[in-house]
């Protein structure tokens, strides 16, 4: 019975590296801070931001989480243990963007991102436009018109990328020196979007939450992976509503990231593909300690 403890090890150790784990990401609604599993959509609340509307979450070089207040158009910084934020510089409204968004609330919608040079960049896609952001005040510099509306930003070692919203959900790469987007692909989701986050992982894989609200007021967000090569977006799992920013680690350094390991888009298995492939373990053990009784 040696030989059938060992395939039941073996059995054992093969079905658990199906689960490849999904990284941990940092999303926010509306106020408040939350770490979320990506595999699952499991969302843990870390605290009170402390500002309203925040939005396009971003991670420096050296780890520091950056967001923005859409209620009073300023850059933040955001304590990643409690969720608690401070206006870059100590000023409120340090964009200097107040004014310049649309309806009685003046909405701006953005999206955030570091690229690999470690500059900041900013874009808003009530009004198409697309900025330089100085991460130590918050002062931008206007860079031009996307001419989409752009909801969320991330990067890669390769440069940024961007996804649409409210008609334009497709994946697009941002000309950081005119703000033009260049669409990459339709990401087929079959559903118009509001908002959302977009960010890399460490191994290079895009990854978004997607945010309906409105008009599909009680809808999840769904988390999704995007290959970056033609838009395409996979659902993996689904989260609070409202989920808008996502920030996930800094970029290692620019050029060329490898491709996503396995085929693209790759979907993180779920238990029905977990259950499934330990049954097909242990119908191999069975089959193979039947052979052992055979042989005693």
């Amino acid at each position: 019975m040696r030989s059938g403890t060992w395939l039941l090890s073996l059995a054992l150790l093969s079905s658990a590296s199906i689960t490849e784990a999904a990284p941990l990401a940092y999303g926010v609604s509306f106020d408040t801070l939350y770490q979320l599993d990506l595999a699952t959509g499991n969302a843990t609340r870390l605290g009170t931001i402390g500002f309203n509307d925040v939005e396009g979450l971003a991670i420096s070089a050296d780890g520091t989480l950056y967001g923005v207040s859409d209620a009073n158009k300023t850059l933040i910084m955001i304590d990643k243990r409690t969720g608690r934020g401070a206006a870059v510089g100590g000023l409120n409204g340090n964009l200097g963007l107040s004014g310049q968004g649309s309806g009685q609330f003046d909405a701006m919608d953005f999206g955030l991102t570091f690229s690999c040079d470690g500059k900041l960049w900013l874009s808003s896609d009530a009004t198409r436009k697309f900025w330089e952001v100085d991460p130590g005040t918050g002062a931008t510099r206007f860079v031009g018109n996307l001419g989409v509306q752009i909801t969320a930003l991330g990067a890669r070692g390769d440069g940024v990328y961007g996804f649409g919203s409210n008609g334009d959900e497709s994946l697009y790469g941002i000309d950081l020196a005119s703000g033009q987007a260049r669409v990459i692909g339709p990401m087929h989701n079959g559903s118009t979007v509001a908002d959302g986050g977009l960010d890399a992982d460490e191994e290079g894989n895009l990854w978004g939450v997607l945010d309906y609200r409105p008009p599909q007021d009680n809808k999840p967000s769904d988390i999704v992976r995007i290959d970056h090569r033609t838009g395409l977006s996979t659902k993996i799992s689904t989260t609070l509503t409202e989920m808008e920013g996502l920030a996930m680690a800094p970029i290692r350094a620019c050029g060329a990231d490898p491709d996503p390991r396995g085929p693209a888009p790759v979907s993180i298995p779920s238990l029905q593909d977990l259950g499934l492939a330990l049954l097909g373990s242990l119908m191999a053990l069975l089959g193979f300690l039947a052979l052992d009784r055979r042989r005693l």
